[in-house]
């Protein structure tokens, strides 16, 4: 039984000396800055960015939070006035530029939205189907256009 407690106890000791070296502090430290990283926006509503050679942002994903890297779940539906707060936060009003094209496509109960303007594109999809839910709002993603995001979105868009 004393040898069960010596491997609990270097077990636990192990455990604890891997975490001090997984913060993010030190990761950060470790490997410089992150290129993608995810943050909360909303209690179950996260924001993932990626970023440019210049750390600033090339594109954001606002969708459900997911409790796990390995494995796939499904993105349960946000509600629509919670994901414009996120977007107004991240893209103000003001600081999009002028508009430019506005897309609407329908396919089924889903609808794809396209907002163009000068310096961002916002795409958002709902799920229309009638009678309507509160949370309909799927995934949605900003990609801001500036030249240090060219080869993020190329990359993005080759088979």
């Amino acid at each position: 039984m004393r040898n069960l407690g010596f491997w609990l106890g270097l077990l636990v000791g192990v455990s604890a000396a891997a975490g001090a070296q997984t913060t993010a502090a030190n990761l950060h430290n470790r490997y410089a800055q992150p290129n993608r990283e995810e943050m909360q926006a909303r209690p179950g509503i996260s924001v993932t960015v990626q970023y440019g050679l210049d750390q600033q942002a090339c594109e954001i994903r606002v969708h459900p939070t997911t409790t796990s890297l390995l494995i796939k779940e499904p993105e349960a539906p946000m509600l629509p006035e919670i994901v414009t707060e996120i977007i107004d936060e991240i893209a103000p009003l003001d600081e999009r530029g002028k508009p430019g094209i506005k897309g609407i496509e329908n396919g089924g109960c889903n609808v794809l939205r396209i907002d163009e303007y000068e310096s961002v594109t916002i795409t958002r999809s709902t799920h229309e189907c009638l009678p309507l839910q509160p949370a309909r709002e799927n995934p949605a993603i900003l990609t801001f256009k500036k030249p240090e995001c060219i080869e993020i979105q190329k990359a993005r868009l080759q088979p």
